[in-house]
């Protein structure tokens, strides 16, 4: 249905590449440690819905669910509200951690009060977290989050793909400086809404809480770190086995199905195979 989903989705499926050697992450193991008067406001901003299909939040039967606005426009957070997402030992830069999103699951109720851990669809679930750099001053912690909101429940449910984002913090001052957790919206489609036996995947532009001093971000020379897109895939992997799986794009395939003699298998899905969007 959707040419640029399909088309990403097909190529060529390989055996599973040899287990990798463990990244040797640069730098010595750092101790991540919050100071008790440590205070962060974060601002919520959740777009309507657009890029549907089935349009079920149009529906005279589940309309007035999905005309929803956050909870708290603003909302300030302790030191123990974020100490639960760093983790409880020294981490080298690349380590990641589990964090207990049971714990953390208050701070998306600044968006919906029903929020839900355990995904209705069966998951994956869970979070992690990574140490992606850090400097003599600053760290950098990044993150995936798998949660989803009952907009009525066991009936009608709001599924963001993922929550991602950053934290920064000052490990001179063991301040938390500048806060983002958000739906990450590059794809054509983002949520899966589900009321009652219909399903749709769809699109929402912004979703995300913000807080602190994001400029702070193109000053700071790290010391030791490793790429963006590089944590996020270490990150989806902790979710989805497959992942470790070589794929190839189709003119890759095609040539080496050529080459070796081997068939191609192809795969045509309806959204993403590694987020929660469909």
């Amino acid at each position: 249905m959707w040419l640029g989903s399909v088309l990403g989705c097909l190529g060529m499926l390989t055996a599973p590449a040899k287990a990798a050697k463990p990244q040797q992450a640069a730098g010595k193991a750092i101790a991540l440690k919050l100071h008790p008067s440590t205070s962060l406001t974060l601002k919520a901003t959740w777009s309507p819905i657009t890029e549907q299909s089935v349009e079920i939040n149009r529906s005279p039967y589940f309309e007035k669910y999905y005309k929803y606005k956050v909870a708290r426009l603003t909302q300030s957070y302790g030191a123990k509200d974020f100490a639960l997402w760093l983790p409880r030992r020294a981490v080298k830069v690349g380590e990641m951690w589990s964090i207990p999103e049971s714990k953390i699951s208050h701070i998306f109720k600044q968006f919906h009060p029903n929020v839900e851990v355990r995904l209705h669809n069966g998951g994956p679930n869970g979070a992690y977290g990574m140490l992606r750099a850090y400097s003599s001053k600053y760290a950098e912690v990044t993150f995936r989050i798998h949660v989803e909101f009952a907009l009525k429940p066991m009936i009608v449910y709001f599924t963001p793909a993922q929550f991602t984002g950053r934290l920064l913090i000052n490990r001179q001052t063991q301040k938390l400086v500048y806060a983002r957790i958000h739906v990450p919206n590059q794809r054509i489609r983002n949520i899966d809404l589900n009321a009652g036996r219909t399903i749709d995947a769809v699109y929402v532009k912004t979703m995300e809480l913000v807080g602190g001093d994001a400029s702070l971000l193109r000053t700071i020379q790290w010391s030791h770190r490793i790429a963006w897109k590089k944590a996020l895939l270490n990150l989806a992997r902790k979710f989805y086995g497959f992942m470790q799986i070589r794929w190839r794009s189709v003119h890759e395939a095609l040539q080496e199905a050529k080459r070796t003699q081997k068939p191609i298998h192809l795969f045509i899905v309806y959204g993403s195979l590694d987020d929660q969007s469909c």
